[in-house]
C-alpha cells in the first residue's frame, strides 16, 4: 500500500508533500529489530553536535510536530502529556543501541528528547527555554526527523496491533546493563566487583557507627564561631594529616575553608555573630571540610537545648577520610554524630539494598569481561537481582471510547477534501477482523486508498499539537 506523507505549515496552513514511500519494497538490513528500517549511526551524523537545545527551522519543526502527533496516539505516562518510547538504533559493527524518545510539551514550548545510556542526548525544540537578546541559530534536521518519524510510525502501529508484544520485546532484548533493579548487597558482593565496601580499621569503624547514631547527651550550651572553628580545625588536620597545621591558630587554619576569610568583622565568642555569619555565608559551602564532599554541620537539639556537630560524608568515595575525621573528633571529646550512621552500618554489613541502573548515581552492571568480571558470576548476579519490569504502553484513545467518532464503510465513504485539516485513523480488515490501526494526517490520496478494505474513523476534534 502506498501512503502519501504530508506535513502542514501551522502558520500559513500550506500543505507540503515530502515524499511518497512504498513500505512493501523496503529492504531490511542489519540485525533483527522490533520494526524494520531503524535509525543507524549514519543518521546521527546530520545532527548538530555540542548544543544543549537544537532549535529547528520551519520545515524541521513541521516534522517534529508530526512526530508529536504520532506519539500522541499512545496513552500518556502520567496525567500530563508526556510519552516515552524506547527504540533501537543500529550502531557501528551492527551493534544495537537503545534510545529513549520522549515527547515534552510545556505551555508554548514543544520539545522532543532523545537520549541513550551511553551518554548521547539530543533535545529538539521550537523555542529556547531561556531568554536572550541574541537571535538563535535554527538548524535543518529534516533527514534525521524524517527517518525518526517513519520508524516511530511503524512502532506505534505495532503497539496498536498488539500492545503487549512491544513490552515483551523490551523484556527480552534490552540488555540488563540498561535496566533497573535492586538487590541486597551481600547477595552479590562476592559475584560483582566494586560492590563490597572495603574500609580501613573495619572493626573499629563498625563500633564507632554504633556509638554515633543518636544525638549525644552532652553538647555545647551555645554555638559560637570560635567553638565551631576549633572543631573544624581538628577535622581539617585529620583530613590533611599535616602535623604542622596542628601548631597553628584555629583562625589561620580556618582560612583553608571556602568561607574562612573576613573573620575580623565577627565577634568569635558571640552567638549572635555566629548566627549572622551563618546567614551571610549559607549556603555557600561554609561547612565544608573537604569541598563539597565532607561536611561538618552545627546542629541544635530542641529537646536537650544543646548544640552538637553533624559529620556528613559519602561512604564509598570518602569513607576512609570521613572515619579518620570521626576518630579525631571523638578523641578530642567533640559532641557529634555521623550523618546516616545506621545506613552506613548496614552498607558495611552488606544488609542494605543497592540499586542497578544506567544512571551514574546507581551501580552499573558490567558486561562480561569488563572489570575482570567472569561471565558465570555475572549470570548468577543477573538471576539474583530483582529487575524492574517495563511498563505497558497502550494505544490512546482506547477503541471502546471512540464515542464521538464517525465511521464510514469503504464503499460509502465521502471523506474530507484533500485540503481539509482532518486527522484520521485507518483500520484495516484482516481475515474478517479489524486489527490494524494507523494515523495519517490529511490531505490523503483517497484514490490510492479506494481499493483497500478499510474503515475510516474521522476525528474532527483530534487534539491539536
Amino acid at each position: 500500500m502506498t501512503i502519501l506523507y504530508t506535513i502542514r505549515d501551522r502558520k500559513t496552513n500550506h500543505i507540503k508533500t515530502l515524499t511518497s514511500m512504498n513500505k512493501t519494497k523496503m529492504i531490511k538490513k542489519g540485525p533483527s529489530t522490533f520494526c524494520e528500517n531503524p535509525l543507524t549511526y549514519k543518521d546521527f551524523r546530520y545532527l548538530p553536535q555540542g548544543e544543549d537545545t537544537i532549535l529547528l527551522d520551519k520545515d524541521s519543526l513541521d516534522l517534529m510536530y508530526n512526530i508529536q502527533e504520532t506519539l500522541r496516539m499512545l496513552e500518556p505516562e502520567r496525567r500530563d502529556d508526556a510519552r516515552t518510547l524506547r527504540i533501537e538504533t543500529i550502531g557501528q559493527n551492527n551493534m544495537i543501541c537503545w534510545y529513549d524518545v520522549t515527547l515534552l510539551i510545556y505551555r508554548d514550548i514543544h520539545g522532543l528528547y532523545l537520549h541513550s545510556y551511553q551518554g548521547e542526548h539530543y533535545y529538539f525544540a521550537n523555542k529556547a527555554n531561556w531568554t536572550s537578546d541574541e537571535r538563535p541559530t535554527r538548524h535543518s534536521c529534516q533527514h534525521f526527523l524524517w527517518r525518526l518519524w517513519n520508524y516511530l510510525g511503524d512502532v506505534v502501529l505495532q503497539i496498536n496491533r498488539k500492545p503487549m508484544a512491544y513490552t515483551r520485546y523490551l523484556e527480552e532484548h534490552v540488555p540488563y546493563q540498561e535496566r533497573k533493579g535492586n538487590v541486597m548487597r551481600r547477595e552479590v558482593q562476592k559475584l560483582l566487583p566494586g560492590i563490597k565496601i572495603n574500609i580501613s580499621n573495619r572493626k573499629q569503624v563498625l563500633d564507632l557507627l554504633k556509638r554515633k547514631q543518636d544525638v549525644p547527651a552532652e553538647g555545647y550550651e551555645t554555638m559560637t564561631l570560635r567553638t565551631y572553628i576549633e572543631a573544624w580545625k581538628l577535622a581539617y588536620c585529620a583530613y590533611c594529616q599535616a602535623e604542622t597545621l596542628k601548631q597553628k591558630p584555629a583562625e589561620e587554619v580556618f582560612q583553608h575553608s571556602n568561607q574562612g576569610t573576613a573573620l575580623e568583622k565577627y565577634d568569635l565568642d558571640s552567638r549572635e555573630d555566629f548566627a549572622r555569619w551563618q546567614k551571610e555565608r549559607y549556603p555557600y559551602h561554609c561547612y565544608d571540610v573537604v569541598y563539597v564532599r565532607v561536611h561538618l554541620y552545627p546542629e541544635h537539639d530542641y529537646e536537650t537545648k544543646k548544640w552538637y556537630l553533624d559529620l556528613s560524608f559519602e561512604l564509598e568515595a570518602f569513607g576512609d577520610i570521613g572515619f579518620r575525621i570521626a576518630f579525631a573528633l571523638e578523641e578530642a571529646g567533640i559532641p557529634f554524630i555521623i550523618n546516616g550512621a545506621e545506613d552506613k552500618l548496614d552498607a558495611l554489613m552488606g544488609e542494605d539494598t543497592i540499586y542497578f541502573s544506567p544512571d551514574e548515581r546507581d551501580y552499573q552492571l558490567p558486561y562480561p569481561g569488563e572489570k575482570g568480571v567472569i561471565a558465570e558470576k555475572l549470570q548468577k548476579a543477573i538471576d539474583i537481582i530483582r529487575w524492574q519490569h517495563f511498563e505497558d504502553i497502550h494505544p490512546f484513545p482506547p477503541k471502546d471510547n471512540l464515542v464521538k467518532a464517525i465511521f464510514y464503510p469503504c464503499d460509502e465513504f465521502h471523506g474530507p477534501t484533500p485540503d481539509e485539516d482532518t486527522r484520521c485513523l485507518i483500520r484495516y480488515l484482516d481475515n474478517g477482523k479489524y486489527k490494524y490501526w494507523l494515523k495519517i494526517s490529511c490531505p490523503l490520496d483517497w484514490n490510492a486508498l479506494s481499493n483497500q478494505h478499510a474503515e475510516y474513523c474521522v476525528l474532527p476534534n483530534w487534539p491539536a499539537y
